[in-house]
């Protein structure tokens, strides 16, 4: 089980801090007051830290005057109010100051009048102080025991807590930590420089944490890492959890995360399942935008007249289906989202995008809220896609039951709703775990769908990929014989339901003018760029000489361009190596990023290159940081590396900090390096399970990078790999990924599947419109060797040969590993196959095979 990211912690009013820091003993060494107010400073930088935003700090209350009996500790909680905290309160109590126990094995916090001798009248008990904050209504409540023989309470207060209601005990939502066991002594600064160290380490990239906050189990994991260097325990106290005996995955309001980010734009319903990051619109943003990396806040998106003008009519009264196709690279995404970021309520609403707008031709600008639900299907099966589509359309994914039929059902009330049919975008169908599987279990039941009137409820905009069929100048080798072959089956199957779809391919005659105009806003764009004050002639010869050689890849156009308004100089145009990395595209351009970070930084390429890959043979939305990516790194390495040694012994490598990662291991030193420097823009990030994860930018680089990496290693002529091919990924596969050892719980698999051999049981579909082939009538379920698929019981409009599964391996743990997806180790799918044999009926399209 994992972090909910959407946890819901908006109805916590009020958040409190109470600091109970005892010190002003008779017999404390020198220090002592000082030591105390540092650990008081730990906690109160953590949670109450300007930073948090007023929605998440929390309000220290402490103790105004000198606590030296137990009458003074007395009143100060009267007036704190403990017991009385409501429901809608997070609560944290941090206890420090010298504490003692005697025979009856119960603990007391002690006072600068305690007698040692009368420890029931001049020392407090601080079960009763910790039992006064779990008593109450508070729904968050964390309490930190920073105190000798502080362990003992766990016999105390296992008595005394039975005298809560049975509610409040299986409440998830308290906990009590101490500092070390019942016989633990603390240094002094001990507890709190381990909670200080998981604070520093929310603060680190690496720990990828996404939510707003952690959940028990999330921070009790953090303080064991911390605990830990070079996989021995540090000289620190434990954190011993008192409560609750088992800690679960919800995230806690008494543990904000430092790192996030809030995001400033709602989220639209229609874009929810596509936001990767932060919660907000920057996935779509980003790939609207055309920017080079996060980092860039410019708008480079430019041409491609044609093709908009064609979404936006398609949106205002099209019907059916619009395929958007073309080769790797030629800016099919791109153009859907830019198509999704301007229809958003949100982005239209958005005041600093306001002037942006205002200069958008009217022809080229959608009306907002004219897309309804926008999914990305990398990496997912179908059963993932019908619950994207549903959440998207307002509806609630079910853990059992039909969700197609809650999928129709839900679109056609929409239909119905807005008098017209559902807009639905499906991007990246190509890179689907089983594509066939999507079109068979998906696209077509949604294409056959019809409103209560008898329209059509829903029209579709697809992207998917496929070769080239204009030839252009640079002779690139874009062919992709898979994505032609679905393509070819979609389109007939779709034809075969009579939606027959409209092609618009991003890869014709016009791609390199609109290449070229982009590669003049992104050259122009930075304050930095050598071309920024340069004449437009210079500016645009350099653009069309880059549109020239990478068309139709706007992938290519991207990184080159990057290259050179990164650059000190403008590029000498007539260089014959540059030329011959411009038409050598990706492979060459990337070749020399790695070659000139090696230099600069000094970590070994061959580290660089197996941190790239290793995001490359991740499933799902890509690969998290924390101990896999290094672990993954080192294992793809051709040596294995330990602690970190230079590459050229006279000169250390330099980390992005500037110091040398003496004791570091050197594979996370190279994930570092890889963020900070210019290889960041091959990446792109998303978040899956509450935790940052990465993969390439691009599926074309994907394919490189899983094809081999010699050829990045080796001399700058040297040949890229050819394309992998399904056989050849099958191989890949046959000798595991090294990232499936490292797999959480759930795993780095696609996401949205549920156990192997579940039975699915999909729902009647409609009743077909006049004229079209009615669906064919539900018998009884089948189980399918892949849960998240949604097989129409009846015969399938893609032939059934092409959805054959293969069985879920077994990892060394005994655990069953999910399937590879199809679409990397499916058999060749034979040529021009109809998805219905003529010589079959409709009445034997029901039958199995």
């Amino acid at each position: 089980m994992h972090t909910q990211a959407g946890d819901d912690l908006s109805g916590i009013a009020r958040r409190r801090l109470v600091v109970v820091a005892v010190d002003g003993y008779r017999d404390e060494r020198e220090g002592f007051r000082d030591a105390i107010a540092e650990q008081v400073t730990r906690i109160t930088t953590w949670l109450a830290d300007p930073a948090l935003g007023e929605d998440r700090r929390f309000e220290v209350v402490p103790v105004e005057d000198p606590l030296h009996t137990v009458g003074d500790l007395r009143d100060f909680l009267r007036e704190a109010k403990l017991s009385e905290a409501a429901y809608e309160d997070a609560v944290v109590v941090y206890i420090t100051g010298h504490g003692l126990c005697r025979q009856a094995g119960r603990h007391y916090l002690t006072l600068p009048k305690t007698h040692p001798e009368r420890l029931l009248s001049t020392a407090f008990p601080t079960s009763e102080l910790i039992t006064a904050v779990l008593d109450s209504e508070a729904e968050h409540v964390l309490v930190l025991v920073d105190s000798c023989h502080s362990g003992v309470l766990r016999a105390e207060l296992s008595t005394l807590l039975q005298d809560l209601s049975k509610e409040r005990r299986r409440h998830v939502g308290i906990a009590v930590v101490t500092a070390g066991d019942h016989e633990d002594q603390p240094q002094v600064g001990s507890f709190t420089r381990r909670v200080a160290l998981a604070w520093e380490r929310m603060n680190d990239e690496s720990a990828g944490y996404t939510s707003s906050h952690l959940s028990f189990a999330e921070w009790e994991q953090l303080l064991h890492e911390v605990g830990l260097a070079d996989g021995v325990e540090k000289d620190l106290i434990d954190a011993e959890w008192i409560m609750p005996h088992s800690r679960r995955h919800q995230l806690s309001a008494c543990l904000p995360n430092p790192r996030y980010k809030p995001s400033g734009t709602a989220v639209d319903p229609a874009l929810r399942q596509l936001v990767l990051e932060h919660g907000d619109l920057e996935f779509w943003r980003e790939r609207a935008s055309g920017r080079v990396s996060g980092d860039d806040v410019g708008w480079y998106f430019s041409g491609r007249t044609k093709p908009m003008r064609r979404l936006v009519d398609f949106l205002r009264d099209g019907e059916g289906v619009l395929i958007v196709t073309g080769a790797a690279g030629s800016g099919k995404s791109a153009l859907l989202a830019r198509l999704v970021t301007l229809t958003a309520p949100a982005f239209a609403e958005d005041a600093s995008y306001a002037a942006l707008i205002a200069r958008i031709p009217g022809e080229l600008r959608p009306e907002p809220g004219s897309v309804d639900a926008a999914v990305l299907a990398r990496n997912k099966s179908s059963r993932a896609v019908v619950d994207d589509l549903l959440t998207a359309l307002g509806g609630t994914p079910a853990a059992k039951g039909t969700p197609l039929q809650a999928l129709f059902k839900r679109t056609t009330e929409r239909a119905a709703e807005l008098s017209r049919p559902v807009t639905v975008i499906i991007d990246a169908l190509d890179e689907a775990e089983d594509p066939l599987a999507c079109v068979n279990d998906v696209i077509l039941p949604l294409a056959r769908l019809t409103a209560p009137v008898g329209e059509t409820a829903v029209r579709l905009l697809l992207g998917i990929r496929s070769s080239p069929v204009t030839s252009h100048s640079s002779g690139a080798d874009l062919r992709d014989e898979r994505a032609d072959d679905l393509l070819q089956r979609l389109t007939a199957a779709l034809k075969a339901e009579g939606a027959v779809p409209e092609p618009l391919r991003t890869d014709g005659p016009d791609c390199e003018a609109d290449i070229a105009a982009y590669a003049v806003a992104l050259l122009s764009g930075p304050e930095d760029s050598p071309y920024k004050d340069a004449d437009d002639e210079a500016v645009e010869a350099t653009a069309r000489v880059i549109a020239k050689a990478v068309a139709p890849s706007f992938l290519d156009a991207q990184i080159a361009t990057d290259q050179l308004r990164t650059a000190e100089t403008r590029q000498d145009l007539t260089e014959e190596g540059w030329l011959h990395r411009l038409a050598d595209g990706t492979s060459s351009l990337l070749r020399e990023d790695v070659r000139g970070v090696a230099a600069a930084t000094g970590v070994p390429a061959d580290l660089l290159v197996a941190a790239l890959r290793a995001t490359a043979l991740a499933q799902g939305f890509g690969l998290p940081w924390g101990e896999i990516w290094p672990a993954v790194t080192a294992a793809l390495a051709a040596n294995p590396h330990g602690p970190a040694r230079p590459a050229d012994p006279e000169r250390e490598p330099t980390a992005p900090g500037g110091e040398a990662p003496e004791t570091a291991d050197l594979a996370d030193h190279a994930v570092r390096t890889l963020r900070s420097s210019r290889l960041t823009g091959y990446l792109a990030t998303a978040s899956e399970d509450g935790r940052t994860v990465y993969r390439p930018v691009h599926q074309r680089l994907t394919d490189l990078l899983q094809a081999g990496h010699e050829w990045l290693l080796g001399a700058p002529d040297a040949p890229p790999p050819a394309p992998t091919t399904p056989d050849d990924r099958q191989c890949h596969r046959a000798g595991r990924c090294p990232c499936d050892r490292h797999r959480s719980p759930r795993g780095i698999g696609a996401p949205g599947s549920s156990a192997p051999g579940t039975s699915l049981h999909p729902a009647p579909l409609p009743a077909p419109r006049a004229g079209r082939r009615p669906p064919d009538r539900p018998t009884r379920s089948r189980r399918t060797a892949r849960a998240g698929d949604l097989r129409h019981p009846a015969r399938p409009a893609v032939p059934a040969a092409a959805h054959r599964r293969s069985r879920a391996r077994r990892t060394h743990s005994g655990r069953a590993d999910r399937a590879v997806p199809r679409r990397q180790h499916s058999p060749p799918l034979p040529p021009r196959q109809h998805p219905l044999p003529p010589e079959r009926t409709r009445r034997d399209a029901g039958r199995g095979p």
